[in-house]
């Protein structure tokens, strides 16, 4: 078994996230807009805490593989 470094993997899902939540911060008015739903009512659209931690552990899984392989 290979050694992994942990705090890269720790480091790189930081990062995807918080890359993730950019794209999404930027591109909301034009998902929005495609979309036809209200800007003014994006605030019921808001993700729910248990779905923020599901796409967290899909990030530490896919670090892990790419760090893995």
């Amino acid at each position: 078994m290979s050694k992994l470094n942990y705090w890269a993997v720790i480091i790189a899902v930081i990062v995807t996230f918080v890359a993730s939540a950019v794209w999404y911060i930027v591109f909301s008015h034009q998902y929005f807009e495609l979309r036809g739903i209200n800007p003014n009512d994006a605030a019921a659209t808001a993700m729910p805490a248990w779905q923020v931690l599901v796409v967290l552990a899909r990030h530490l899984v896919v670090a892990l593989v790419i760090a893995y392989w």
